[in-house]
């Protein structure tokens, strides 16, 4: 929404960066987080990391509400 405001009735859609949002299409399609650290070519650490961020960003609590809430502000 740069260069205008946001109306009461659009969604706040959060800024996920290009590995949160590549994170988030892998446990979009049931992958366990070391299966994301291998498609992703990152440390299971790292994973973690992401999925905090991910889940903050979100305000989700598990993979499912993650999922979820980023199909509804159609980040999926």
């Amino acid at each position: 929404l740069a260069g205008r405001e946001r109306t009461a009735n659009e969604p706040m859609t959060p800024a996920l960066t290009p590995r949160e949002r590549a994170l988030l299409a892998q446990i979009a399609q049931g992958n366990s987080y070391a299966e994301c650290a291998v498609a992703l070519g990152i440390s299971l650490a790292s994973v973690q990391t992401h999925i905090r961020n991910l889940y903050r960003k979100l305000g989700a609590h598990s993979q499912v509400q993650a999922v979820k809430r980023a199909q509804e502000q159609g980040l999926l």
